[in-house]
């Protein structure tokens, strides 16, 4: 009778690991995907001070996930600061439901235009669709080699922090 109590006792803990394991996983494989990109030549930097950029990403997974920040690292595996001293880059999300969605605009017309008015922070934002990432980009050195390689978007599903590198190839020709 005890070894049959043992064996019933060890198969209800193997099966609420294994239960606890499962949903951890599931919870877990969500991911983005970057399904456009935008790049700009050196002259547009010469001509305006700053520009934004607009990237696409869906997300592809279980729960809603919540933004905690987007950052981009050099090819040498060091953060892209926001003061950078070559570079400047700000993340934001955009939002809206226009046909005219950021690509490649100046600073000063998107602005005159009223993009930025759908521009909001990155985190706290709960992705519940496809998501638009902007940055704002001002060139401080028109030196600047463009090494940018990977970004880095950390977000929250069910609590549980994560993190996603995507390949990210140059924004500046």
């Amino acid at each position: 009778m005890k070894n049959r109590k043992r064996l019933l006792l060890s198969f209800v803990v193997i099966c609420v690991l294994a239960l606890f394991y499962i949903s951890y996983m599931t919870f877990r494989s969500g991911h983005f995907t970057q399904w456009s990109h935008t790049e700009v030549s050196r002259e547009m930097f010469e001509e305006h001070q700053a520009v934004y950029l607009g990237y696409d990403f869906s997300w592809e997974g279980i729960g809603t996930p919540i933004l905690q920040s987007i950052s981009l690292y050099k090819e040498d595996g060091t953060l892209l600061t926001e003061d950078d001293g070559q570079i400047s880059i700000e993340a934001f999300i955009e939002r809206t439901d226009k046909y005219n969605k950021t690509g490649a605009i100046p600073e000063d017309r998107a602005i005159q235009e009223g993009f930025t008015e759908d521009y909001y922070p990155v985190a706290g934002y709960p992705v519940k669709e496809d998501l638009r990432v902007i940055f704002r980009v001002e060139l401080l050195d028109i030196k600047f080699e463009g090494d940018i390689g990977e970004l880095i978007i950390k977000y929250k599903v069910f609590g549980l922090s994560q993190q996603q590198s995507v390949d990210f190839p140059n924004i500046i020709f």
